[in-house]
Protein backbone atom coordinates (compact mmCIF):
# COMPACT_ATOMS: atom_id res chain seq x y z
CA UNK A 1 0.00 0.00 0.00
CA UNK A 2 1.17 3.15 -0.84
CA UNK A 3 1.97 6.57 1.25
CA UNK A 4 -0.91 8.85 0.35
CA UNK A 5 -1.71 11.96 2.24
CA UNK A 6 -3.27 15.43 1.36
CA UNK A 7 -7.03 15.42 -0.02
CA UNK A 8 -9.14 12.59 0.75
CA UNK A 9 -10.46 13.08 -2.60
CA UNK A 10 -6.75 12.54 -4.31
CA UNK A 11 -6.63 8.99 -2.36
CA UNK A 12 -9.15 7.43 -4.50
CA UNK A 13 -7.63 5.96 -7.49
CA UNK A 14 -4.35 5.30 -5.49
CA UNK A 15 -6.12 3.07 -2.66
CA UNK A 16 -5.96 -1.03 -3.89
CA UNK A 17 -9.47 -2.68 -1.57
CA UNK A 18 -8.44 -5.80 -2.66
CA UNK A 19 -5.78 -5.67 -0.29
CA UNK A 20 -7.63 -3.84 2.74
CA UNK A 21 -8.44 -6.96 4.62
CA UNK A 22 -5.01 -8.17 4.04
CA UNK A 23 -3.45 -4.96 6.02
CA UNK A 24 -5.75 -5.54 8.65
CA UNK A 25 -4.85 -9.27 9.24
CA UNK A 26 -1.12 -8.12 9.01
CA UNK A 27 -1.41 -5.67 11.43
CA UNK A 28 -3.44 -7.46 14.04
CA UNK A 29 -0.80 -10.40 13.96
CA UNK A 30 2.57 -8.40 13.42
CA UNK A 31 1.54 -5.82 16.80
CA UNK A 32 0.46 -8.83 19.24
CA UNK A 33 4.11 -9.71 20.05
CA UNK A 34 5.15 -6.37 20.74
CA UNK A 35 2.85 -5.53 23.98
CA UNK A 36 3.66 -6.38 27.09
CA UNK A 37 2.62 -9.52 27.68
CA UNK A 38 -0.98 -10.19 29.33
CA UNK A 39 -1.66 -11.79 32.50
CA UNK A 40 -3.10 -15.42 32.20
CA UNK A 41 -6.57 -13.76 33.86
CA UNK A 42 -6.21 -10.46 32.58
CA UNK A 43 -9.12 -8.83 31.09
CA UNK A 44 -10.16 -8.34 27.91
CA UNK A 45 -10.25 -4.88 27.82
CA UNK A 46 -6.86 -4.10 29.24
CA UNK A 47 -5.70 -6.41 26.51
CA UNK A 48 -7.08 -4.89 23.67
CA UNK A 49 -5.97 -1.30 25.22
CA UNK A 50 -2.56 -3.02 24.19
CA UNK A 51 -2.96 -4.61 21.15
CA UNK A 52 -5.11 -1.35 19.86
CA UNK A 53 -2.01 1.08 20.66
CA UNK A 54 0.44 -1.48 18.71
CA UNK A 55 -1.43 -1.17 15.90
CA UNK A 56 -1.61 2.10 16.02
CA UNK A 57 2.18 2.32 15.68
CA UNK A 58 2.17 -0.61 12.85
CA UNK A 59 3.45 0.62 9.35
CA UNK A 60 0.22 -0.49 7.73
CA UNK A 61 -1.53 1.95 10.26
CA UNK A 62 0.67 5.02 9.65
CA UNK A 63 1.22 4.75 5.97
CA UNK A 64 -2.51 4.08 5.14
CA UNK A 65 -5.23 6.15 4.39
CA UNK A 66 -7.84 4.75 6.90
CA UNK A 67 -9.70 5.56 10.56
CA UNK A 68 -8.59 3.08 13.54
CA UNK A 69 -10.89 3.83 16.42
CA UNK A 70 -11.26 2.24 20.28
CA UNK A 71 -14.79 1.68 20.97
CA UNK A 72 -16.45 4.34 18.98
CA UNK A 73 -19.65 4.36 18.49
CA UNK A 74 -20.34 4.58 14.27
CA UNK A 75 -22.90 6.96 13.37
CA UNK A 76 -23.13 6.39 9.38
CA UNK A 77 -24.00 9.09 6.91
CA UNK A 78 -28.01 10.20 7.50
CA UNK A 79 -27.19 9.57 11.39
CA UNK A 80 -29.21 6.39 11.61
CA UNK A 81 -29.57 5.11 14.82
CA UNK A 82 -26.40 1.72 15.70
CA UNK A 83 -27.01 -0.40 18.69
CA UNK A 84 -23.81 -1.94 19.25
CA UNK A 85 -20.12 -1.08 19.26
CA UNK A 86 -17.26 -3.39 18.62
CA UNK A 87 -14.08 -3.11 20.12
CA UNK A 88 -12.35 -1.55 17.14
CA UNK A 89 -13.14 0.07 13.78
CA UNK A 90 -11.49 0.75 10.77
CA UNK A 91 -13.11 2.94 8.62
CA UNK A 92 -11.78 3.91 4.78
CA UNK A 93 -11.72 7.78 3.96
CA UNK A 94 -11.35 7.80 0.56
CA UNK A 95 -14.32 8.91 -1.25
CA UNK A 96 -16.79 7.17 -2.34
CA UNK A 97 -16.38 4.74 -0.01
CA UNK A 98 -16.70 6.67 3.32
CA UNK A 99 -19.36 3.95 4.89
CA UNK A 100 -16.87 0.76 3.94
CA UNK A 101 -15.38 -0.47 7.19
CA UNK A 102 -14.27 -3.29 8.92
CA UNK A 103 -15.43 -4.31 12.89
CA UNK A 104 -13.22 -6.08 14.91
CA UNK A 105 -14.39 -7.76 18.47
CA UNK A 106 -11.97 -9.10 20.77
CA UNK A 107 -12.85 -12.19 23.12
CA UNK A 108 -10.75 -14.00 25.38
CA UNK A 109 -10.71 -17.71 24.19
CA UNK A 110 -8.37 -19.08 27.01
CA UNK A 111 -7.69 -18.01 30.95
CA UNK A 112 -6.83 -19.07 33.90
CA UNK A 113 -7.77 -17.72 37.29
CA UNK A 114 -5.22 -18.41 40.05
CA UNK A 115 -4.26 -21.79 40.59
CA UNK A 116 -7.12 -22.79 38.78
CA UNK A 117 -7.06 -24.82 35.07
CA UNK A 118 -7.06 -23.16 31.86
CA UNK A 119 -10.84 -22.37 31.47
CA UNK A 120 -12.26 -21.95 27.99
CA UNK A 121 -14.10 -18.88 26.74
CA UNK A 122 -15.85 -20.41 23.56
CA UNK A 123 -19.34 -19.84 24.42
CA UNK A 124 -18.45 -16.22 24.94
CA UNK A 125 -16.27 -15.84 21.53
CA UNK A 126 -19.74 -17.29 20.16
CA UNK A 127 -22.38 -15.49 22.26
CA UNK A 128 -20.93 -13.47 24.60
CA UNK A 129 -24.27 -11.79 25.80
CA UNK A 130 -24.67 -10.40 21.84
CA UNK A 131 -21.34 -9.60 21.75
CA UNK A 132 -19.46 -11.96 20.38
CA UNK A 133 -19.77 -13.70 17.02
CA UNK A 134 -23.49 -13.36 17.40
CA UNK A 135 -22.95 -9.33 17.51
CA UNK A 136 -22.17 -9.49 13.56
CA UNK A 137 -24.76 -12.05 12.34
CA UNK A 138 -27.52 -10.86 13.89
CA UNK A 139 -26.37 -7.45 12.74
CA UNK A 140 -26.16 -5.68 16.16
CA UNK A 141 -22.90 -4.75 15.16
CA UNK A 142 -23.08 -2.36 12.02
CA UNK A 143 -21.42 -4.32 8.83
CA UNK A 144 -21.90 -2.25 5.72
CA UNK A 145 -19.44 -4.48 4.32
CA UNK A 146 -19.28 -8.40 3.97
CA UNK A 147 -15.78 -8.67 6.43
CA UNK A 148 -15.66 -8.52 10.09
CA UNK A 149 -13.03 -10.06 12.02
CA UNK A 150 -12.82 -11.63 15.84
CA UNK A 151 -9.57 -11.91 17.56
CA UNK A 152 -9.34 -14.87 20.29
CA UNK A 153 -7.04 -14.08 23.03
CA UNK A 154 -5.17 -17.07 24.29
CA UNK A 155 -3.66 -16.42 27.35
CA UNK A 156 -3.16 -19.81 28.72
CA UNK A 157 -1.55 -23.27 27.82
CA UNK A 158 -3.95 -25.87 26.57
CA UNK A 159 -4.74 -28.38 24.19
CA UNK A 160 -6.26 -27.89 21.50
CA UNK A 161 -8.32 -24.79 21.82
CA UNK A 162 -9.21 -24.04 18.13
CA UNK A 163 -10.17 -27.51 17.80
CA UNK A 164 -12.61 -27.43 21.00
CA UNK A 165 -13.97 -23.88 19.07
CA UNK A 166 -14.63 -25.61 15.92
CA UNK A 167 -16.45 -28.27 17.63
CA UNK A 168 -18.69 -25.73 19.49
CA UNK A 169 -19.80 -23.19 16.06
CA UNK A 170 -20.84 -27.30 14.58
CA UNK A 171 -23.10 -27.09 17.70
CA UNK A 172 -24.40 -23.51 17.33
CA UNK A 173 -24.59 -23.71 13.49
CA UNK A 174 -28.22 -22.58 12.93
CA UNK A 175 -27.55 -19.48 16.03
CA UNK A 176 -24.65 -17.96 13.49
CA UNK A 177 -25.82 -18.73 10.46
CA UNK A 178 -22.87 -20.64 9.40
CA UNK A 179 -22.62 -21.78 6.05
CA UNK A 180 -21.85 -25.50 6.41
CA UNK A 181 -22.18 -26.00 2.65
CA UNK A 182 -18.68 -24.60 2.36
CA UNK A 183 -15.87 -27.23 3.31
CA UNK A 184 -14.18 -26.72 5.82
CA UNK A 185 -16.29 -24.49 7.56
CA UNK A 186 -14.13 -23.35 9.85
CA UNK A 187 -10.70 -23.37 7.11
CA UNK A 188 -7.70 -21.84 6.89
CA UNK A 189 -7.90 -18.20 6.05
CA UNK A 190 -7.76 -17.40 2.26
CA UNK A 191 -6.18 -14.16 2.78
CA UNK A 192 -3.03 -15.62 4.74
CA UNK A 193 -2.88 -19.15 4.27
CA UNK A 194 0.44 -19.59 5.52
CA UNK A 195 -0.51 -18.69 8.94
CA UNK A 196 -1.88 -21.44 11.17
CA UNK A 197 -3.70 -18.70 13.62
CA UNK A 198 -6.00 -17.67 11.08
CA UNK A 199 -9.46 -19.31 10.16
CA UNK A 200 -12.25 -18.12 8.27
CA UNK A 201 -16.19 -18.74 8.68
CA UNK A 202 -18.44 -18.39 6.15
CA UNK A 203 -22.08 -17.74 7.12
CA UNK A 204 -25.82 -17.38 5.24
CA UNK A 205 -27.60 -14.05 3.94
CA UNK A 206 -29.23 -12.05 6.52
CA UNK A 207 -31.65 -8.69 5.38
CA UNK A 208 -29.87 -7.09 8.63
CA UNK A 209 -26.41 -7.09 7.86
CA UNK A 210 -24.19 -7.27 4.24
CA UNK A 211 -22.25 -10.05 6.48
CA UNK A 212 -20.67 -13.22 4.77
CA UNK A 213 -17.03 -14.16 6.65
CA UNK A 214 -15.55 -13.32 9.79
CA UNK A 215 -11.65 -13.59 9.89
CA UNK A 216 -10.81 -15.62 13.20
CA UNK A 217 -7.07 -14.12 14.69
CA UNK A 218 -6.13 -16.20 17.49
CA UNK A 219 -3.07 -14.59 19.47
CA UNK A 220 -1.16 -16.68 21.91
CA UNK A 221 0.12 -14.55 25.12
CA UNK A 222 3.44 -16.94 25.29
CA UNK A 223 4.87 -15.26 21.35
CA UNK A 224 4.57 -11.41 23.49
CA UNK A 225 8.07 -10.26 23.87
CA UNK A 226 7.12 -7.69 26.99
CA UNK A 227 7.17 -8.73 30.64
CA UNK A 228 4.21 -9.37 31.96
CA UNK A 229 2.52 -6.29 32.94
CA UNK A 230 1.60 -5.84 36.88
CA UNK A 231 -1.77 -6.19 38.21
CA UNK A 232 -2.44 -2.51 38.92
CA UNK A 233 -0.71 -1.03 35.87
CA UNK A 234 -3.04 -3.36 34.11
CA UNK A 235 -5.92 -2.33 35.95
CA UNK A 236 -5.23 1.17 35.43
CA UNK A 237 -4.69 0.88 31.63
CA UNK A 238 -8.03 -1.14 30.88
CA UNK A 239 -10.34 1.26 34.02
CA UNK A 240 -11.31 3.65 31.33
CA UNK A 241 -12.32 0.37 28.68
CA UNK A 242 -14.42 -1.34 31.46
CA UNK A 243 -16.31 1.89 32.19
CA UNK A 244 -17.13 1.59 28.67
CA UNK A 245 -17.97 -1.55 28.52
CA UNK A 246 -20.81 -1.47 31.27
CA UNK A 247 -22.34 1.32 28.81
CA UNK A 248 -21.94 -0.23 25.53
CA UNK A 249 -25.54 1.17 24.67
CA UNK A 250 -24.02 4.60 24.84
CA UNK A 251 -21.86 6.88 22.29
CA UNK A 252 -18.32 7.06 24.15
CA UNK A 253 -15.68 9.18 22.35
CA UNK A 254 -13.06 6.67 20.72
CA UNK A 255 -9.16 7.16 20.23
CA UNK A 256 -8.33 7.69 16.88
CA UNK A 257 -5.21 6.47 14.83
CA UNK A 258 -2.81 9.70 13.96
Amino acid sequence: MQNVGGDATSWAGDIDYSRFLEGILRCIVESWPNIATPLPDEGEDEVTVRLFGQMKLHHWARRSPFRMTLQAQYVPAGGAEVAGIPDILIETLAPPWEEEFVSIECKRLRRKDGTQPCRSGNAEYIDGDGQGMTAFTSGRYPSPCAEAIMVGYILCSCKRPLETLERELGNKAALIRLDTVRIPAFGASAVLPENPNLRETYHLPDPSTKLRRISHVFLHSDVCKGPPTPAKVSQRLGSRMVRRSANRGRAPRGEESP
